[in-house]
C-alpha cells in the first residue's frame, strides 16, 4: 500500500469518528506516522483531501461518512445515488 493510500485510509477513519470538516493536516500525519508535508505532498490541499475521503466513502458506500458528508454540505456526498443517501442518512436513525 503506498504512503498516499495509507494516508486517505486514515482520513477515511478519522471522518467516521469526527466528520470530514474535522479532518485536518497534522492530526492526521500525527495518526499515520508522517510529517504534515506528506499529506501536502500527497493530496495538496485539504479541499482536494476531503473530495478524496467523499470520493472514496461514495466508491466503498461507506454509510457512515456519507452521512457526515451530507450533514457537512458537502458537494460530491450530493451527486452520491438517492439510494445511497438514503441509506446513509437512516445511519442516523
Amino acid at each position: 500500500m503506498s504512503k498516499r493510500e495509507i494516508i486517505l485510509q486514515e482520513a477515511v477513519k478519522m471522518a467516521e469518528e469526527i466528520g470530514i470538516q474535522s479532518v485536518t493536516r497534522n492530526p492526521l500525519a500525527l495518526r499515520v506516522g508522517c510529517a504534515n508535508g506528506a499529506v501536502s505532498y500527497h493530496f495538496e490541499t485539504m479541499e482536494n483531501l476531503r473530495d478524496e475521503i467523499v470520493r472514496t466513502a461514495v466508491e466503498s458506500e461507506n454509510l457512515i461518512v456519507i452521512a457526515r458528508a451530507l450533514g457537512e454540505g458537502h458537494p460530491l456526498a450530493q451527486e452520491a445515488s438517492d439510494e445511497l443517501k438514503q441509506r446513509a442518512l437512516a445511519t442516523l436513525a
